[in-house]
């Protein structure tokens, strides 16, 4: 693969009506169209992305060179934003996306308060309105986001999840996608399309969970349920339910694990029927009583 840097020039596809339609349906990654300035040239890119392109920004594109209508376009697998990391960098970057800035502006801005611009207020430099000020901080806002977000990403490649997984937390945590992950690999577990499994080989190892973490024990639990209910079933039998956990966990002690699991049933996660020896989850109890109670009340 190759990396390149250009400058977006325009979004082609999608509108930002379409991209708004489709990101309500639950969509995280979105497929677009971009015109880019390429070493003085223009050329389309191609790909997907989990956040819309700006206008006037400075993109790294991951990916390898293709053929569209008989012109060479590049279809990237991975976009960042090349944010500067120095102030005055930042500011001249900031007003190059902000409607109503120019280089000149920057540079008044820069001359009248230097470090400090991020902290500009109303008539703190000539002829910049506080509508202006408001429009630059929010792409500052926008960047300081942008950038976090590429930060975690990375810091989540680097311990091993997949770029669709990374960018899936981010969607969902957001700020706090490293503290949450960083304090039980786990979770990522809960991400959609994604399992016990997708963290169990490969990602976990990455945190120094053992096998006999207690983390790691309890995502099986849960894992266990899922899987033993997916098809619809609300009671399991515990049989079942302790042969299937402890097949997964061969390598750790079963008293550790059978301690888990009734730590499970204390914090009252599940429920135990002891006439059948079966056991359901408190959630899955709750929404069938509640099926019960407004059955009763109709008729």
């Amino acid at each position: 693969m190759e990396r390149i840097k250009a400058v977006l020039t325009e979004v082609k596809y999608p509108d930002a009506e379409k991209e708004t339609a489709e990101r309500e349906t639950g969509k995280t990654r979105l497929f677009y169209v971009l015109n880019v300035n390429y070493e003085g040239n223009s050329l389309r890119a191609v790909g997907e992305s989990a956040f819309r392109p700006n206008v006037n920004a400075v993109y790294a594109l991951t990916g390898e060179w293709s053929a569209w209508n008989g012109l060479r376009q590049f279809r990237f697998r991975a976009i960042e934003e090349l944010i500067p990391m120095d102030s005055r960098g930042l500011l001249f970057y900031a007003c190059a996306q902000t409607k109503g800035f120019g280089e000149a502006t920057a540079e008044l801005i820069w001359d009248t308060l230097g470090e400090n611009w991020p902290s500009i207020g109303e008539c703190d430099v000539p002829r910049v309105t506080n509508e202006k000020v408001q429009a630059l901080m929010a792409t500052l806002e926008r960047l300081q986001l942008h950038q976090a977000m590429t930060e975690a990403v990375v810091w989540l490649l680097g311990k091993g999840c997949t770029q669709k997984m990374a960018e899936a937390a981010w969607e969902k945590w957001g700020l706090a996608t490293v503290p949450t992950v960083n304090a039980n690999c786990y979770a990522l577990a809960d991400l959609p399309r994604y399992g016990f499994r997708s963290v169990d080989m490969g990602i976990r190892q990455n945190f120094g969970i053992t096998d006999n973490d207690y983390r790691r024990i309890d995502a099986c639990i849960s894992y266990t349920f899922g899987q033993l209910t997916e098809r619809g079933d609300t009671i399991v039998r515990w049989a079942d339910f302790w042969e299937a956990i402890c097949n997964t966990l061969q390598n750790v002690p079963s008293t550790e694990v059978y301690a888990r699991v009734g730590e499970a049933f204390r914090s009252e996660k599940y429920m135990l029927f002891d006439a059948t020896n079966e056991l359901t989850s408190t959630f899955l109890y709750g929404i069938e009583a509640a099926i019960w109670q407004y059955a009763g009340e109709r008729q």
